[in-house]
């Protein structure tokens, strides 16, 4: 029989590498699905799909999961694209909520440890 079709295969890649805890996700999956003019999404974590207020707290809970799974880049990077490619929606207001709230002040904790060590 032929190979199963690629997303479908894909996608269980990606849900039976989260089994373990950890995102696996491949290229062409993507973290962020965006809905309603950027007033809700769907994150794509941990091998369940999440339908959340991008403004409420459980929308930066849900990033910051990811962001310890080791996928600080792509969620930085599809806010991003979302940003430049929706200017008129909410998302750039997302994106800069986003890295207020949980980069800048992982960054800024970063150089605190850096200067007390020295």
């Amino acid at each position: 029989m032929a190979a199963a079709n690629k997303n479908q295969t894909r996608a269980a890649k990606a849900v039976a590498g989260s089994a373990s805890g950890a995102v696996a996700l491949g290229d062409g999956l993507r973290l962020l699905t965006p809905l309603n003019s950027g007033r809700h999404a769907y994150i794509n974590s941990g091998g369940r799909s999440l339908h959340l207020a991008t403004s409420g707290d459980a929308f930066l809970d849900a990033v910051r999961e990811l962001v310890a799974a080791g996928q600080e880049a792509k969620i930085r990077g599809e806010l991003a694209a979302l940003a430049q490619e929706y200017p008129q929606d909410a998302w750039p207001a997302v994106r800069d909520r986003v890295e207020a709230e949980l980069f800048a002040a992982a960054e800024q904790s970063a150089d605190e440890d850096d200067t007390e060590a020295a």
